[in-house]
């Protein structure tokens, strides 16, 4: 930017100064970057001088004379620009008197300074002042607005024709429902459940085995509307829970799991992602060994299965047992084969031990058996080998 402005003696002796003021601070700065430790002091001090310097010289200066001189006298001061050369000052300080070439002290510039900073407290409190106006003035536009919508009224019935936050889509506002009701629902966000549950939940039962149900639960946020409970079974169809948080049948809920099968339960209502909750009926997976005076390959049998070390597990995709046995032991694994559907391919112990399920390898398909009702496919041993570890059939 181009200054052109002319400069007194006083002013110009300033600008002398202040430059070289900012040449030494730059040098210094220069230093401390890089160091990484900028002086944040140097830094601000820089450009207020370069600030006053553009200011006193720019024709169209926002200060009055007064001011001009005020500007000198501060940062005279501030900057400690009398070390360059001079023990004292030739210029006119602003409320100390005199001529144009007076002397003025330290003591005389410490007037100025104090000056300065009596006329900046008197302004910080007149800004105070007008601060604390606004603000009450604020406060007292919010206190009469809510005053107003608290009295407000729907003096029509409304219907909400989409979901707008809180309010759900046809939800009905009768005559005289208060605004502020209807502003924070608006607000409050669209509901939703989580964490949707019952007691003694359990992800899996055996086949035969019953489920008791005394009492649903779910977390919630705003204010679900229109909430429905239902199950896969149709035993319980479209429910209205009294409680938003909860449901408590009036009896028990009995639920047989008879079959090989998944009973879900869901939680829905309007305009809210629907929360469900599921168990499963599955048969046990077994794992058994049998001591072998040879590797002649063992006969597990329906008594060997309902001897050996049951699990609950779902089988669809692969299934682990931890193994035990012996160098004098074969062992074997039996999986409900309607339960696991196709044929496991693939036996492993950890990643760098994987080999296929066959006549040749370690692990051999011996076929099916029935174990009370329900048909295993067992995987056995070939041969006898010590093995503690887990090991893994998959597909």
């Amino acid at each position: 930017m181009y200054y052109e402005g002319t400069l007194s003696t006083v002013e110009a002796l300033f600008v002398s100064r202040a430059q070289q003021k900012i040449a030494e601070l730059g040098a210094s700065l220069s230093e401390q970057a890089s160091r990484g430790d900028v002086d944040q002091e140097d830094y601000q001090i820089s450009v207020e001088l370069q600030y006053a310097i553009q200011g006193l010289q720019s024709t169209v200066s926002p200060w009055t004379e007064e001011e001009r001189l005020l500007v000198v006298d501060f940062y005279t001061l501030r900057a400690r620009l009398t070390v360059y050369a001079y023990r004292e000052l030739s210029f006119l300080p602003t409320y100390v008197g005199g001529s144009e070439g007076d002397w003025a002290t330290r003591g005389e510039l410490a007037i100025v300074d104090n000056a300065a900073i009596t006329r900046d407290q008197q302004q910080d409190v007149a800004n105070q002042d007008e601060r604390d106006r606004i603000e009450e003035e604020s406060i007292a536009r919010d206190e009469a607005l809510a005053d107003l919508i608290e009295r407000a009224a729907v003096e029509n019935e409304i219907v909400s024709a989409e979901q707008h936050g809180g309010v759900n889509e046809g939800e009905t506002f009768v005559v005289g429902t208060p605004l502020e009701i209807i502003i924070d629902k608006i607000l409050s966000g669209t509901p939703t459940v989580s964490n949707f549950t019952f007691d003694e939940h359990v992800d899996y039962v055996v086949v035969g085995d019953s489920v008791s149900i005394t009492r649903f639960s779910w977390d919630h946020t705003g204010d679900p509307q229109g909430l429905l409970l239902f199950d896969s079974e149709g035993i319980m169809g479209n429910v209205t829970p009294v409680d938003i948080g909860e449901y408590i049948p009036p009896a028990p809920i009995v639920y047989t799991l008879n079959t090989f099968k998944t009973i879900t339960w869901t939680l829905a209502g309007n305009n809210i992602d629907s929360a469900t909750k599921e168990i499963k009926g599955l048969y046990n997976s077994y794992y058994g060994k049998k001591a072998q005076g040879d590797d002649t390959p063992i006969v597990v049998t329906e008594s060997d299965v309902l001897a050996g070390t049951s699990q609950l597990t779902e089988t669809d995709v692969s299934v682990t047992f931890t193994a035990d046995t012996t160098n004098g032991e074969l062992g074997w694994i039996a999986v409900p084969t309607t339960q696991s559907g196709s044929d496991y391919l693939k036996w492993g112990t950890d990643t760098s031990n994987t080999d296929w399920i066959s006549s040749i390898s370690f692990i051999e398909k011996q076929g099916t058996i029935t174990v009370n009702g329900v048909t295993y496919t067992i995987y056995r041993w070939r041969y006898r080998s010590p093995l503690n570890r887990d090991i893994q059939l998959s597909k």
